[in-house]
């Protein structure tokens, strides 16, 4: 591919397709001849700290909203709504705590 620069340099210039093997070929021979290593460069990702504990908290949420949405039957349904009806249903603060704990990770 020729580009006419006219009055810039008086003349053309030759360049190469991006990403021939010959462009390839002398940004190499460049990079080796000018004493910096030629070796392609890798992109690399990096997670932080707080990121990995945002993801392990997704985890957790995704399980716990699995176990509670879960199908219940309708043995233990009947119940609970026999019970709160008639305002014998209680929940031991012990028995939330031992299982908010059982799932945290320590």
């Amino acid at each position: 591919m020729n580009f006419n620069v006219g009055n810039i340099s008086g003349g053309f210039m030759k360049t190469e397709k991006v990403g021939s093997a010959a462009g390839i070929k002398a940004y190499t021979n460049i990079m080796t001849s000018s004493g910096r290593p030629a070796a392609p460069q890798r992109d690399k990702v990096s997670i932080s700290p707080e990121a990995s504990s945002y993801c392990e908290l997704d985890k957790t949420t995704k399980s716990i909203s699995s176990e509670v949405s879960g199908p219940a039957s309708q043995e233990k349904i009947s119940s609970l709504k026999a019970q709160i009806q008639s305002g014998t249903y209680s929940v031991s603060a012990g028995s939330v705590a031992d299982a908010i704990l059982d799932r945290m990770a320590f």
